[in-house]
């Protein structure tokens, strides 16, 4: 009885010992994960304010989008160029390219794409205004605009012209768009009117191109009501999701597709739950 108590009194010593070493090589193995990272690498071209990022990758593809303001005017910003640049992931990253160039005149900003289902194409859309003269202020109302991108080998290849999906005279209303793409190769595009302070939803049929069929815009139900902003879509087994920012209480809701087979663009082909 007594060696089972020494051995007892033995063991829980031992794990007193050993476990805080334990606990702190994983913690050392977890850590020296981030270490894993490459030197950081500037992708923008120029001095000028950079938009938020977006990055995706697919089939060893690698994709980066982002605006850079116009010019070094504070309320600029991130409104002017809309660039985009690929890299194999056995070559790196190859030169950037204009999606959108800005004139003195006509500004990009909020650029969201979408892989195709091919794998070496991107969908770009992204809020324009124009009509601005160098500062913000001047700019009067807005459009969301879309083009295709083919990024074969990490070189950039964009459509000669963009597509005004649609416009309004209300300044600067039309932003944060996003776009998805289904199982059937169509194309869906949702971004914020925040003069209607409302979701709008516009698609295309597959193989779209910049001078493609889409539908006319119609109201997300009950993005009305909550005042609905900064939209994002995504896609899986045949439903799309979408989510927003309410901006009436500050809540996040959520509303899915449940009849992307109906192709019928006289009720933009989408049942809404």
């Amino acid at each position: 009885m007594l060696v089972r108590f020494i051995n007892h009194k033995w063991l829980k010593a031992l794990i007193a010992l050993l476990l805080p070493a334990a606990l702190m090589t994983i913690a050392l193995v977890y850590t020296g994960r981030a270490a894993d990272f490459s030197s950081k690498l500037n992708l923008s071209t120029t001095s000028y304010l950079s938009g938020p990022p977006q990055i995706e990758a697919a089939g060893g593809l690698v994709v980066a989008l982002w605006s850079d303001g116009y010019n070094a005017n504070a309320d600029t910003k991130d409104w002017g160029h809309i660039y985009l640049r690929a890299a194999t992931e056995s070559e790196g990253w190859k030169v950037p390219s204009k999606v959108m160039a800005a004139t003195n005149d006509v500004w990009g900003v909020e650029p969201r794409f979408t892989f195709d289902s091919n794998g070496t194409t991107v969908h770009v859309v992204w809020s324009q205004t124009s009509g601005c003269g160098g500062s913000l202020s001047n700019c009067s109302g807005s459009s969301i605009e879309y083009t295709s991108c083919d990024v074969s080998n990490g070189v950039v290849n964009c459509s000669a012209s963009s597509a005004t999906i649609a416009s309004t005279t209300n300044n600067l209303a039309y932003r944060t768009p996003d776009i998805v793409q289904d199982d059937d190769g169509d194309l869906h595009l949702v971004w914020s009117d925040t003069s209607g302070k409302r979701l709008l939803y516009s698609r295309c049929a597959a193989n779209c191109t910049t001078s493609g069929n889409w539908s006319t815009p119609t109201t997300v139900p009950d993005s009305d009501t909550s005042q609905g902003a900064n939209p994002r879509l995504a896609f899986s087994n045949n439903v799309i999701h979408l989510v927003w920012d309410g901006e009436a209480n500050n809540k996040i809701y959520y509303r899915r597709d449940t009849n992307d087979d109906n192709n019928s663009f006289a009720s933009n082909g989408i049942t809404w739950d």
